[in-house]
C-alpha cells in the first residue's frame, strides 16, 4: 500500500478480497501557520551565520590564493549582510541585548585572565 493513500470504508469492508480501493491521504502534518516578518528575519540571520561558518572552513583549507581571495571577499560580504539583518532585528526589538555593568565586565576579564595565565604558554614561547 502506498503510504500517501489510505483504504476507504468500502476497501476496509472488503479486506478479504484481492483488490483494495485507495483514496489519497489528507496531509495534515505539513500544515503550519504562516511565518511572520520576525520569523523570516530570524531565518535569514541563522542562514547567514551558517554560510559564514562554511566560508570560514573553506578559507582555512583552500590552497589556491585566487580562490582564497574570492572566498575572503564573500566572507566579508556575508558578515556585512549578517550585521544588516542583526541591526534590523535589533531596531524592531526582536534581538534584545542586555547592558552589562562595569563590575560584571571586570569580573569576566579577571576570570579570563586567570584562565589564560594557567592555560597558555608565556608570551615569547610560541613561535
Amino acid at each position: 500500500m502506498n503510504t500517501n493513500q489510505v483504504p476507504t470504508q468500502q476497501a476496509a469492508a472488503q479486506a478479504g478480497k484481492q483488490r483494495v480501493q485507495l483514496t489519497p491521504k489528507q496531509d495534515t502534518t505539513s500544515y503550519s501557520p504562516a511565518m511572520s516578518e520576525r520569523d523570516y528575519a530570524n531565518d535569514m540571520l541563522t542562514t547567514e551565520k551558517y554560510i559564514t561558518s562554511g566560508l570560514n572552513t573553506a578559507l582555512w583549507e583552500v590552497s589556491n590564493s585566487t580562490c582564497h581571495q574570492d572566498l575572503l571577499k564573500m566572507l566579508n560580504e556575508t558578515h556585512q549582510a549578517t550585521r544588516r539583518i542583526f541591526d534590523y532585528m535589533f531596531q524592531q526589538g526582536w534581538y534584545p541585548i542586555e547592558v552589562e555593568t562595569q563590575d560584571h565586565l571586570s569580573q569576566a576579564y579577571q576570570q579570563y585572565s586567570q584562565y589564560a595565565s594557567q592555560q597558555f604558554p608565556p608570551s615569547g614561547m610560541m613561535q
